[in-house]
């Protein structure tokens, strides 16, 4: 639909064509928090190391918090998936 849009916008020149739905609201924002979380990701778990270090002192201590935190966004990530699976094919 996007690019169909777009041919017809280019093909007659002084219309504007504007669309709703998923599709076409979710493209622009979805491509640039794409971008901004394949930046943040390999900076933010150093830095979560880095800080938690300084503040406890010690690597056990710095590293336990963030394992938990990655479990329970593994356990997160699965239950979700595992949810899914008992939907209906048409709510996926």
């Amino acid at each position: 639909m996007l690019d169909a849009s777009e041919a017809t916008e280019k093909a007659h020149e002084g219309i504007r064509i504007d669309q709703v739905g998923t599709g076409s609201t979710a493209k622009g924002p979805g491509e640039t928090l794409g971008e901004d979380f394949e930046r943040a990701e390999p900076i933010s778990l150093p830095l979560t190391l880095l800080i938690l270090l300084v503040v406890f002192g010690a690597v056990i201590a710095a590293g336990v918090p963030v394992l938990l935190s990655m479990s329970w966004v593994g356990a997160a990530i699965g239950s979700s998936s595992l949810a899914l699976h008992g939907l209906p094919s048409t709510w996926s």
